[in-house]
């Protein structure tokens, strides 16, 4: 097995583990709630306020479907090394 493909396994492994990791979880939807009640509190006039938060927002996201792409990764990997194995 190469070094790099160890590497995505163990990435994605380590990336799964936070997303299980029930404090990590509870944070991010802390903090989406947060953003989006701030959204939904800025003064009407405050265009940039709100644009901040939805961005901020749009982060957690990106930093959730991160780890997704990064568990397939690991898991894909995994999966060919076992079909290596059987030969």
């Amino acid at each position: 097995m190469s070094s790099e493909r160890d590497k995505t396994i163990a990435r994605g492994q380590q990336a799964e583990a936070l997303m299980n990791n029930e404090a990590l979880k509870d944070a991010l939807d802390q903090m989406k709630a947060g953003m989006l009640e701030g959204i939904l509190t800025t003064r009407p006039d405050d265009t940039r306020g709100r644009e901040n938060l939805y961005l901020q927002a749009k982060l957690v996201d990106a930093f959730r479907d991160q780890l997704h792409k990064t568990i397939a990764n690991g898991k894909y990997e995994s999966a060919a090394v076992a079909r290596i194995d059987k030969r």
